[in-house]
């Protein structure tokens, strides 16, 4: 254990109370800016950063000091709201549960109580080094700032982490968290940016290249690898290699993935704008991972690569909207069933019947939704409740329609809502201007615009019952 870990390495204001409660923020946006100096040796490298986050206290709580984590590499200048200089600590110190990692633990005091919808942008300021990770158990997380090849990623918290320093913390952290984010990253020489965000403006300045990057929809903390990459692409499926590996090995997996796409695109017509996915190269013991937009995989993989499961799951995702995702977002509960039913789909009877025991659990326990519409669920709060119970409403059509008219209602929908902004509004207008079973129109009708889900949920014993009563 390094001696600084019961130390104060860098001291701003008078020290918090150590009840932060990051655990009680929702993250809706992130900037990343930083300009790398890469050297062979982990301590020559260097990173001045600034990481710009907007956040809104949780439904029902409220907020008044946050924690982030930074790589011990790195050390912690300061954080503002604005021109308003904030408290704030920061000292190295042991992750519970994982005895040999040791984080820059930042303790700041936002000035003041976050309630309700309020949300507040702050920046903190950092610099320094990145240290190798792997040998604290954190299985992979081998980069430091070299030229040869590194990451910006949350694992090796190269920048900040919104998380308590427990283990359990961080790793909910990394898997919940979903939030817009951009980066400017300058650095010297020709290597280039891949990862889960989409490279944008490219400017090159005397030796070093700025480039900026942006995610198309809200997404786990990004990734991004550097290194010299080459790029072969076919549809919305890139591959990436690093410059030493052999780019017929690109072509082999596009070709695969192809198939893939041309199967999902029959069945739900064309993926959303703009939506990529890159398959990337790291070398090998790195380890094998996937963010929203990318999935890397250490260079043995590509000596015979393959569509494998979590990149057949990776090409599906092309098809979700730009906010999929996100609590109460309209296409959340039609994913789930269109996912199950072109991944799984002799899981289909056993995801129906969840899906109604859910419901029926819901309805008997929350009344309000009883006097609701679908389409009025995130008006009157019941976020997390729309997503389940338009899952519900989805396989119920599904069911009432047969798998070919319910396939050719999804393309329609996913057409009708492609153009700009679409809510659950949109949806039962849709359906009720297109549908021409009669039978499953009443439904959408009752469930969608209607108060009548929680009727025929308290008179239906099963999924089948259900069904049956359009039917």
């Amino acid at each position: 254990m390094r001696f600084g870990a019961f130390f104060l390495i860098f001291f701003v204001f008078p020290p918090l109370a150590l009840n932060a409660a990051s655990k009680d923020i929702d993250l809706l946006d992130a900037n990343l800016v930083a300009k790398l100096h890469l050297a062979d040796v982990a301590k020559d490298g260097q990173m001045v950063g600034a990481y710009v986050v907007s956040f809104r206290p949780q439904k029902g709580r409220s907020v008044r000091r946050v924690t982030a984590l930074l790589n011990p590499g790195l050390t912690f200048v300061k954080a503002d709201a604005g021109r308003k200089r904030l408290s704030a600590t920061s000292t190295i110190a042991p992750v519970a549960g994982l005895d040999m990692l040791e984080l820059n633990v930042i303790e700041i005091d936002l000035g003041k109580t976050l309630t309700g919808t309020n949300r507040i942008d702050i920046a903190l300021h950092y610099r320094g080094y990145l240290e190798e990770l792997s040998w604290t158990g954190l299985s992979g997380v081998k980069e430091t700032l070299s030229p040869e090849f590194t990451m910006l990623r949350a694992q090796s918290f190269a920048y900040p982490v919104f998380a308590e320093p427990n283990i359990a913390a961080i790793k909910k952290a990394w898997a919940d968290d979903s939030f817009l984010q951009f980066a400017d990253i300058t650095l010297p020489g020709a290597n280039e940016i891949v990862g889960s965000l989409t490279t944008g403006d490219k400017t090159i300045i005397e030796a070093q290249t700025k480039t900026t990057l942006k995610s198309r929809r809200p997404s786990k903390a990004m990734a991004l690898a550097i290194g010299p990459y080459q790029t072969t692409s076919a549809g919305p499926v890139m591959v990436s290699l690093l410059s030493s590996s052999d780019i017929s090995t690109a072509r082999t997996l596009l070709d695969a993935t192809a198939t893939e796409v041309r199967a999902t695109e029959r069945l739900l017509g064309a993926p959303t704008s703009g939506a990529k996915l890159n398959i990337i190269e790291v070398p090998d013991g790195y380890g094998n991972s996937a963010v929203a937009g990318a999935i890397f995989r250490e260079s043995s993989f590509f000596q015979e690569p393959a569509v494998t499961p979590d990149i057949k799951k990776a090409v599906g995702n092309l098809w979700k909207s730009n906010n999929a995702g996100k609590a109460g977002n309209w296409s959340n509960g039609l994913d789930r069933v269109t996912d199950v039913l072109i991944s799984n789909p002799d899981m289909a009877a056993e995801h129906q019947m969840m899906l109604f025991g859910t419901g029926k659990q819901l309805f008997a326990s929350q009344k309000n939704l009883n006097k609701t519409a679908l389409e009025d669920y995130m008006i009157e709060g019941f976020a997390s409740e729309s997503d389940d119970i338009s899952a519900l409403a989805f396989a119920t059509l599904h069911a009432v329609l047969g798998r070919d008219d319910f396939f050719k209602m999804v393309r329609g929908l996913r057409a009708e809502t492609s153009a700009g902004y679409a809510d659950m509004t949109t949806v039962a207008e849709f359906l009720q201007k297109n549908l021409r079973n009669k039978k499953a129109r009443k439904f959408a009708k009752n469930w969608f615009s209607g108060t009548k889900a929680g009727k025929d949920m308290a008179k239906a014993k099963s999924f089948y019952d259900l069904v049956k009563r359009y039917s």
